[in-house]
């Protein structure tokens, strides 16, 4: 998370000939002696007037007065002294605060694992080569394929947090995933003024189970008495920290073609599936197809970062999930199917006549010959 990109930052600085302290703000010592007063920082870093120094803080809003002492910091050693820190407290409460301008606050996403990745925390190095090899179209044997099917399978249903990819068992991995999806209720609910008693959890249900489908408002609140305002602000604090993800439709003037609708995902399968506690084996699912394109949408967003990734659908049930355009030219769409041998009903015919310039491909969990490719291997 936030601490590791800190330690990443803190190396780099420190390779680059610079003078960089890291502190802890969750250090028993340090922070009762700043407690004190921002001042005693300086029993911990030096005091420099020659050359300016540079200072990584984690976790500042540990802190009595946080706010404050970032405040008597700026003020008072700004010139000598440049800090990068993290905080639980809303940037717009410390950017409004008359002190600091809105410039100097950049906000990081911070991505789950994408598959690749998901193997190298495992530390599965063979099944790692297995998939450099099928990637480039080479012989595998089916018992080598056979374990990258079934590490994927795991990958949908426990989804890829790090922590939760290298928990050793599956009891440890339903437990820290129960932590995520506390921590993230707890920092989501207090956004709403209104929260209090009402029933969030069944409400994160009802989102799980229309993942990858469209955002139905009034039965949400009809179904947990919620109101419809708080529901928006609840999926709208969800999307600011990066648990769903909103798609909007890709569409030109022909009459089918929805318009306004907007669709959710979730952005991790295992956060997903927590909301349900469903963590069946995949083989035996009855939502592989949404776990898989809910999975292929994370790596979307990792492949093209600064894209524009929307959805195709028609009032007659053609659809194209993913369309992905950006200011390079990028032009690209996918149709995840249930396997390969289902297809929609002449949708790639008609999305390719209204838009040639797009390149369309079917995915599905397993291949199917030259047509369909394993989401997993784009």
């Amino acid at each position: 998370g936030k601490t590791s990109i800190l330690r990443q930052l803190y190396t780099e600085v420190l390779e680059a000939g610079l003078s960089v302290y890291y502190l802890n703000f969750t250090d028993i010592d340090i922070l009762r002696e700043v407690n004190k007063s921002p001042e005693n920082l300086f029993k911990y870093i030096p005091k420099t007037l020659h050359k300016k120094i540079y200072v990584v803080a984690d976790d500042v809003d540990m802190l009595r007065q946080p706010i404050e002492a970032l405040e008597y910091w700026y003020e008072n050693y700004a010139d000598k002294m440049q800090m990068v820190f993290t905080s639980s407290i809303p940037m717009r409460q410390i950017a409004t605060n008359g002190v600091f301008r809105k410039e100097y606050f950049k906000r990081f996403t911070l991505e789950t694992l994408d598959f690749e990745e998901f193997l190298g925390f495992k530390n599965e190095d063979s099944a790692f080569t297995t998939l450099q090899r099928m990637k480039k179209g080479q012989a595998v044997p089916q018992n080598s394929r056979q374990v990258v099917y079934n590490l994927y399978g795991e990958f949908l249903v426990w989804g890829a947090y790090p922590s939760v990819a290298v928990a050793a068992s599956a009891a440890e991995k339903h437990k820290k995933l129960s932590r995520i999806y506390e921590l993230i209720m707890e920092t989501c609910i207090p956004m709403i003024k209104d929260s209090s008693n009402k029933s969030y959890g069944y409400l994160m249900q009802i989102l799980s189970r229309q993942n990858g489908g469209k955002v139905t408002l009034t039965e949400m609140a009809r179904a947990t008495e919620i109101p419809i305002s708080e529901i928006k602000l609840f999926i709208k604090a969800l999307h600011r920290y990066n648990i769903l993800e909103v798609l909007k439709p890709h569409h030109s003037d022909q009459a089918d073609e929805i318009k306004k609708t907007s669709i959710l995902y979730f952005t991790d399968t295992g956060l997903r599936n927590m909301c349900t506690n469903s963590f069946e084996v995949f083989r035996s699912r009855n939502d592989r197809t949404g776990l898989t394109r809910t999975a292929f949408l994370s790596q979307l967003h990792k492949r093209y970062p600064n894209a524009d990734i929307k959805y195709w659908r028609t009032t007659t049930g053609r659809t194209t999930d993913f369309v992905v355009s950006d200011a390079y030219n990028t032009k690209l769409a996918y149709t995840v199917k249930p396997n390969c041998n289902v297809s929609y009903p002449r949708t790639p015919e008609v999305f390719t006549e209204l838009y040639p310039d797009f390149k369309l491909m079917s995915l599905s969990f397993h291949p199917g010959g030259t047509e369909v490719k394993p989401a997993w291997l784009v």
